[in-house]
Order: structure tokens, then sequence, then C-alpha cells
């Protein structure tokens, strides 16, 4: 752990900034983390409520009912293709 220290230190001013740079990293990555399993696990549940209603004419529906944000995500989607 002394020669990590030393090297720190021996690295000088820009080490510094080179620090808070990757506590930046870190945190945009384990939020990225975070996010993309709580899209996953949702993606999952939507996929769930589709295989039940099987019928493509009921997509608009099972899109407005679904409160989740990905439902509601894919029922503006949905809205804007139909507007085109």
């Amino acid at each position: 752990m002394s020669s990590i220290a030393h090297l720190f230190v021996a690295g000088g001013f820009v080490m510094y900034p080179l620090v808070i740079f990757l506590l930046f990293a870190l945190m945009i990555g384990i939020e990225r983390i975070v996010l993309y399993r709580k899209f996953t696990k949702d993606l999952r549940r939507f996929n769930k409520v589709l295989e039940k209603n099987q019928s493509w004419v009921m997509l608009p529906s099972v899109l407005e009912r679904d409160t989740e944000e990905l439902g509601s995500l894919f029922a503006r989607g949905y809205a804007q293709c139909k507007e085109l």
C-alpha cells in the first residue's frame, strides 16, 4: 500500500484531478449498471404482459394500461408512429 501512496505523491499535481475523474467515472458506471438492471427487469415484466395478450390489435390498450416507465415509453412511441 505504501508503494501506491508513494506513486501517487510522485505523480504530482496531475494525480488529484485523475482521482476525481476516476471517482466520477465509477459513479457513472454504477448508475448505468443500476439503470440497465432496472430496464431489463421492466422489459421482462412488460414481455410477460405482452405474452398474455397475444393479439397485436390489443397492443395500444396494453401499452396505455401499463403504468411503468417502459409501457408509457412504448405508448408514446406508438402514438407518434401512428401520427406519421
